[in-house]
């Protein structure tokens, strides 16, 4: 304190330095958790997640994806769409429960032609009753490396994709 004997002098310096002494505090807090992060995202170099998306990376002769139905359905069908957008193959479910499902496409067409790895996309087609059933969809990708950008790390995908850590929604 410059001025001792003021005490609204003194209790405002020392608000201040207090203040400066709590961002230098949150500057340290916020270093330690995106090195955290930087951590976490490493760890998974290797691994599969799932993240919002409706890609299929077809390799060796097969592609996962996953989806979340809002309400049972009696009738669950997956449409598999070649790059072009046109429907290259169609699996059935049949009946499913609300909540998450899973599926692995055969990179087969509808007449059982093996198709060439690369990377297609998928619809879900769900009934109950009749009516439709609304569903989130879920890409898959191997992690293969991790980009440090000034929003956190970003996870780099097999397929060629780039996603944030916090889009991750499972991992494999």
């Amino acid at each position: 304190p410059l001025s001792p004997v003021d005490n609204a002098a003194i209790t405002q310096q020392m608000s201040q330095i207090s203040m400066v002494q709590g961002i230098a505090n949150l500057n340290s807090s916020m270093t330690a958790l995106l090195a955290s992060q930087s951590s976490q995202a490493a760890g998974l170099i290797g691994h599969t997640v799932l993240t919002s998306g409706n890609g299929l990376d077809l390799s060796g002769g097969a592609a996962y994806g996953a989806a979340k139905l809002a309400g049972a359905a009696t009738d669950v069908q997956i449409d598999v769409l070649g790059p072009s957008g046109s429907v290259v193959d169609t699996l059935a479910l049949g009946q499913h429960a609300a909540g998450d499902l899973s599926f692995t496409w055969d990179g087969k067409n509808s007449q059982g032609t093996p198709l060439p790895d690369g990377s297609y996309t998928f619809k879900v087609r769900a009934t109950a009753g009749g009516a439709a059933v609304s569903a989130d969809t879920f890409a898959a990708g191997r992690v293969t490396g991790v980009t440090l950008s000034s929003t956190g790390p970003m996870l780099d995908l097999n397929s060629g994709r780039q996603v944030a850590l916090t889009a991750v929604k499972q991992i494999l």
